[in-house]
């Protein structure tokens, strides 16, 4: 009897530290916002695991990447949007994000989207694409 209460309690030990505490410590690193700073150990596959993105969507949204990543690095993330400070931004599309929706969001027409951006159909943007959009300044 005294066996069995010993092996009950050693399996709910073994559970418990399971459930509490014992993550990865690559993945409890990730805070995704809009951007990104590689962390040493980082995999591009993994940023984009964690941020629910994919890799596909962080090398458009950041062309200049290269075939490696290092510590140190911005990575800019769907959702990004910054100021150009000549009247227009860039945006970085998100899942979900369409044209129709990024033209309300901005305050301008799908037609001018498409033009300031080179879309020949409305239907088709992709995620991590940058496009330019009216700032409102």
């Amino acid at each position: 009897m005294k066996h069995k209460i010993l092996i009950q309690s050693v399996l709910i030990l073994a559970m418990l530290f399971a459930a509490i505490g014992f993550t990865d410590s690559a993945s409890a690193a990730y805070t995704c916002g809009t951007s990104y700073t590689i962390q040493k150990g980082d995999t591009l596959s993994a940023i984009a695991r964690a941020c629910g993105t994919t890799t596909s969507a962080l090398k458009l949204a950041n062309p200049g990447l290269g075939q490696y990543i290092y510590a140190g690095q911005v990575l800019m993330l769907p959702g990004a949007f910054w100021d150009n400070g000549n009247g227009y931004a860039t945006y970085i599309v998100s899942r979900g994000d369409t044209l129709k929706a990024l033209a309300a969001r901005f305050g301008t027409t799908m037609d001018v989207l498409a033009s300031l951006n080179g879309i020949a159909n409305y239907n088709l943007i992709y995620e991590g694409q940058r496009l330019t959009v009216p700032s409102g300044s």
